[in-house]
């Protein structure tokens, strides 16, 4: 429900079509979703078989689905063959995911580095891998405005963009903590840790 101008309700229609109450994505016939995430203008579907759906503004190539036209309704995100996806976050204009493998992959806009291609922020129109510790794989993620972080098995917190804590390096928790959950907002990110306390914590220059 709510703004859609630019098809980011899925429901095939755009701007001069707000809604006001719920109105049902229309999904490829016989597909289930296990688990959905909202963008700036753009949305994200995980489905039952591990493929990943997206619609609605598609400028920086956040849908992933080979042109750069917004999508009025779900199409397939255009991920390496054979990829299972158990896990979604979108981002400002970029998408993660989580495969069966453990592997991270990251798409999109590239503008203060959060997809953590190293040496470059131009954004990158096919998915490229976390880099991630050695031996350790991705158990969640989560986008934020313009950063991203990934959770690892190990219980180390990686997070990427423009100046949040230490950038595409693990985020540096209390002695003897593992997180086992996070969060992200605009400008502030948030972890849950194995004594289930909250931490969070924001941007140096973000205002309070």
């Amino acid at each position: 429900m709510g703004n859609n101008q630019r098809g980011q309700l899925g429901d095939g229609t755009t701007t001069t079509t707000d809604r006001h109450i719920p109105v049902r994505v229309h999904l490829p016939a016989g597909t289930r979703v296990t688990a959905v995430s909202a963008g700036a203008i753009f949305s994200l579907a995980l489905t039952s078989t591990g493929r990943v759906l997206a619609w609605g503004l598609n400028h920086r190539g956040q849908l992933r689905i080979g042109v750069r036209t917004d999508r009025h309704h779900p199409v397939p995100v255009k991920l390496p063959k054979g990829t299972r996806v158990t896990g979604i976050a979108a981002g400002y204009a970029f998408g993660l995911a989580v495969t069966a493998s453990g592997q991270g992959l990251a798409w999109g806009m590239n503008d203060f580095g959060q997809l953590g291609i190293p040496l470059t922020t131009a954004q990158s129109n096919v998915p490229v891998r976390m880099r991630l510790p050695a031996q350790d794989k991705v158990t969640a993620i989560s986008g934020g405005f313009i950063h991203s972080l990934a959770l690892t098995r190990a219980g180390h917190v990686l997070a990427r963009g423009v100046e949040i804590i230490a950038p595409r390096h693990g985020v540096k928790l209390p002695a003897g903590l593992i997180a086992t959950a996070l969060a992200t907002g605009s400008t502030a990110l948030a972890a849950f840790v194995s004594q289930a306390q909250p931490l969070a914590w924001q941007r140096a220059d973000a205002p309070n």
